[in-house]
């Protein structure tokens, strides 16, 4: 491997089966402190996950952009993988019209499968579907399947702005 980014990315590894739900997280940290040791200092694996996710919080804007264009009538799903992390579900009800996580129903992204799982879910065809995803390997899978797939760039201020003129 030559980056962490590829390892995570694409390949048999434990994190792609953290996702699925084959693994735990206390089963994958010793492992994944392991890689980040061939970058730099070993973390402690105790915690690891909890650590490393303590920063990260809901974006409000985006959430609130969801709840609206629910509101309006329109369908909406998350479809995400999941490192077996515990999501704030703050004002999903609202927000989405169903929710697949990986680790939840044993498929991960970019598999078809999982798109078809949310498609029954929201009952529409994926050309039917804006489809935003801040991963290309994701966001070119959508769009193999039909869907009318937007990559949304985490770190581009008018994230939020381009999901609302894709969708609206």
């Amino acid at each position: 491997m030559s980056s962490l980014t590829e390892l995570i990315v694409g390949g048999d590894n434990p994190l792609q089966a953290l996702e699925i739900g084959q693994l735990s997280r206390p089963d994958v940290a010793p492992w994944l402190a392991g890689v980040f040791a061939s970058h730099g200092p070993e973390p402690d694996p105790d915690n690891l996950f909890e650590r490393m996710f303590a920063p990260l919080r809901t974006n409000i804007e985006m959430r609130d952009l969801l709840c609206d264009v629910r509101s309006q009538g329109l369908r909406t799903g998350l479809v995400s993988n999941s490192w077996g992390d515990s999501y704030d579900r703050t004002l999903w009800d609202e927000a989405f019209d169903a929710v697949v996580i990986s680790g939840e129903v044993g498929l991960r992204k970019p598999s078809m499968e999982i798109f078809e799982l949310a498609l029954s879910l929201i009952d529409l065809p994926a050309e039917d579907v804006v489809y935003v995803d801040d991963e290309y390997p994701n966001v070119l899978a959508a769009a193999s399947y039909g869907f009318r797939a937007v990559h949304c760039d985490p770190n581009d201020p008018l994230r939020v702005q381009r999901v609302r003129e894709a969708v609206i």
